[in-house]
């Protein structure tokens, strides 16, 4: 895990063909806010997966065999 400043945002390139299995995205405040914070995945442009909290629980977005 790293920490990032806000907002973030991060594309990575997957070569066709390849196998991917799922593809994870967990967010969350280290230090104990609860301001909304929320993740997304997209597949050539697609919002895929979107999730958002506002609580101390991470946001998850997943994909399984995109």
């Amino acid at each position: 895990m790293t920490s990032q400043s806000l907002p973030f945002e991060e594309t990575i390139e997957l070569t066709a063909g390849e196998s991917i299995t799922k593809i994870l995205v967990l967010a969350k405040y280290t230090d104990g806010q609860t301001d909304e914070i929320a993740c997304s995945i997209s597949i050539d442009g697609k919002k895929i997966s979107i999730d958002t909290t506002t609580s101390h629980k991470p946001t998850e977005c997943l994909v399984t065999n995109p």
